[in-house]
Order: structure tokens, then C-alpha cells, then sequence
């Protein structure tokens, strides 16, 4: 099976939803998944597509571009979430957030 996982940050951020991800992940992998993670940059200065133990990373400036009402920032993330997804073809997006107040 093929997911996409949306999460507000991604290792190596911390937190519950981070541990989860980085200790869930690669034991579905080695049971045949395939993923392809969405997150924010975060606090930390994170390359915007990174590997973790195979598993594409993707981060985009969402806290940034709603902060500052940047709709064109937000088209443009828009857009190349749409074309991560249509490439990757996931037969499931799991998305987890709790609460909006991360930043870039």
C-alpha cells in the first residue's frame, strides 16, 4: 500500500507524533508500505526534501505563508502538494494534526 503521511513536523523534530512516525514507519516499510511524508520546515532549519531510512521527506513553509496571508505562497505549496500527490498515486493519505501554532 502506498501512503502518503501528513504530519505539522517530521523527525528530527520531537514530539509524540514524531516519535510515533519515526518508530511506525519503518516497521510498516518492511511489511511492504511505501511512503512519502509531508510536513513543515518547523523550528529547525530543515532541507526542504530529505531521507529518512528510504522514505521521501517533503517540507513546505505552510506556517509561513499562513501567517503572513501569502495566498501566492500558498497556491504554489498547493500546487506542488497536488503534483506529490498525483506522481505518488497513494491508495491513502493519512493526516495527523492536532493544532495550528508551529512555524517555519
Amino acid at each position: 500500500m502506498k501512503i502518503l503521511y501528513w504530519v505539522p513536523l517530521f523527525w528530527p523534530e520531537g514530539g509524540g507524533i514524531e516519535v510515533m512516525a519515526i518508530q511506525s514507519l519503518p516497521v510498516l516499510q518492511e511489511r511492504g508500505h511505501q511512503f512519502l511524508v509531508v510536513a513543515s520546515h518547523g523550528t529547525m532549519q530543515q532541507p526542504d526534501i530529505m531521507d529518512f531510512n528510504g522514505i521521501p521527506v517533503y517540507r513546505f513553509p505552510f506556517w509561513t505563508a499562513l501567517s503572513k496571508n501569502d495566498i501566492g505562497l500558498l497556491r504554489t505549496i498547493r500546487e506542488e502538494v497536488i503534483r506529490l500527490k498525483e506522481t505518488f498515486e497513494p491508495d491513502l493519505m493519512h493526516i495527523h494534526f492536532f493544532l495550528i501554532s508551529f512555524t517555519d
